[in-house]
This record gives C-alpha cells, structure tokens and sequence, in this order.
C-alpha cells in the first residue's frame, strides 16, 4: 500500500507529525479514549505509545480482518492517459483523492466491490491510481510486483480493445484447463494486467457456479 494512500477509516501519521499524539489516533477508538485519558491524568508513559509509524484501521477492536486483498494500485507516468485507458477499457470510475506532491486517484471498479457491497470471499475490490515515481517499466523486463487479473465476460474481444486503445499483448489468450480462458496485457505505461473468464472457447465453463463437470 503505498504512502499517499488514506483509505476510509485509516488515519496515516504525517512527516514530521507530533507523534505524541498522532500515534494514539492511530489505535482503535476504545484504545484511543483509554489512552487519551491516561495523558489527561498524566499517567501515560512511553511504553504506552504506539511504536511504529504505519496505519492502523480505526474499527471497533472487536473487528477482525480476514486477510482478504482488498485493494490494488496502479502507478503512472502520465495519470490521465490512463485513467482513460482504464474507463474506456473497463468502464471504471476515477475520483480524484488528492495527495499533494503525488497526486492520487481512487477506482471504483463498479457494482459487487468491497466498498458498494458487503465484502467477503467472491466480491471485486477497488483500487487507486498514482503518480509513478519513476521510470516506466522496460518491454520484456521481468515484472517486479504484483499485477492485477480482471474477470471478464469475453477475454478475446476486451483484449483486442485493449490492443486498440494503446495496450500491447504480453500473453495471448489461452483455454487454461480447470480454470477458464484468460491473456496478460500490458497497458500504455508499461504495466502488466490479465484478463480471466471461466469460459472456455468451446463455451464450456471451467471453473465456478455453472461449471461443467
């Protein structure tokens, strides 16, 4: 998760923040009062601090986190060239967050992600696209993160488009047995994403509800 991100419900320590009292809005909300209590009384100590300076969900400590993934990121050379890549490829949403010296923008990837529904197991995520703060990646260089796979309806049609609107194919689509039908793209700025369908050429379904014995 890069350091411009804030998503909601997550407080971030600024640079050079009075820590003293940052890093107790960065506990849970029942700690922060019992914290923020102590130091009223003057019986708060150093050990009582949060060590680190990373975030911290501020959620009800009964509040567990399935360690589901939940959001993604994409980085740019040039943010508006692929915002509408994105859009016009997927239909996504982009909102700008802000972010001062490395400006941020949050992707609503549509209807049924984690954010617009309930999340659990089987829903989309959402995610976030900024300033790349560097050189693209090299054509033919290793990849050197994670990369993002979309589910899709038809991977050979929305591939071609991606072709059309600037992407480059970096894998062809395939029938992938016991999986579905899916081919890597990399987009205008050099950043690898797949594309996957449970179905197969032969309109079989793979993988999933539906899937043919």
């Amino acid at each position: 998760m890069s350091g411009s991100l804030k998503p909601r419900g997550w407080t971030r320590l600024a640079p050079g923040a009075d820590t003293s009292v940052l890093r107790i809005a960065c506990v849970s909300p029942g700690k922060r009062r019992h914290l923020a209590g102590r130091r009223r009384a003057g019986s708060l100590s150093r050990t009582d601090e949060v060590r680190d300076t990373g975030c911290h969900p501020s959620m009800p400590e009964e509040a567990t986190m399935a360690n589901l993934v939940v959001h993604f990121e994409i980085h740019a050379s040039e943010p508006q060239r692929l915002i509408d890549f994105y859009s016009d490829l997927f239909g996504w949403r982009f909102a700008e967050y802000g972010g001062g010296e490395q400006p941020y923008w949050v992707i609503d990837t549509g209807e049924g992600a984690i954010g617009n529904a309930a999340g659990q197991a089987g829903f989309g995520i959402n995610g976030g696209l900024t300033q790349r703060m560097g050189p693209s990646p090299e054509l033919g260089a290793p990849v050197t993160g994670s990369n993002i796979v979309v589910g899709v309806d038809d991977v050979d049609s929305l591939m071609a488009r991606g072709i059309e609107l600037g992407a480059t194919e970096a894998l062809p689509a395939a029938d992938w047995p016991g999986i579905g039908r899916g081919g890597y793209l990399l987009d205008p700025d050099g950043n690898v994403f797949g594309l996957i369908s449970p179905v197969l050429s032969d309109g079989t379904v793979a993988m999933g509800a539906g899937a043919d014995a």
